[in-house]
């Protein structure tokens, strides 16, 4: 038996508009609002008050500067579900994600 959780939270971490309003008008379908951010500072800093139960994170965004995805505690201690989203561009990038939970 499956389990789903009411009240699903679900942030999108993207950096190209027309997808992330394609990919929430999908959520909003489900009865989803996501919360959308453009910059991983933005999110990183949200998610240590209030992190959603699922990420959806353009592999491009991993890191910022220096501030990184793989460092939120919220990662680090697998309590956030992540999806990544990449291009044909960006596939090679997904290699950093293969040692995360997701």
């Amino acid at each position: 038996m499956t389990v789903v959780k009411q009240n699903l939270s679900v942030a999108l971490l993207l950096d190209d508009l027309v997808e992330a309003k394609k990919i929430s008008k999908t959520f909003r379908k489900m009865g989803i609002i996501p919360h959308f951010f453009e910059t991983l500072s933005e999110f990183y800093k949200a998610a240590f008050d209030n992190a959603p139960d699922l990420l959806l994170v353009d592999v491009k965004m991993m890191s910022e500067g220096n501030i990184s995805l793989l460092n939120h505690p919220v990662v680090k201690s697998e309590d956030l579900s992540l999806v990544f989203y990449y291009s044909a561009e960006t596939r090679p990038l997904l290699s950093s994600t293969h040692s995360l939970y997701h």
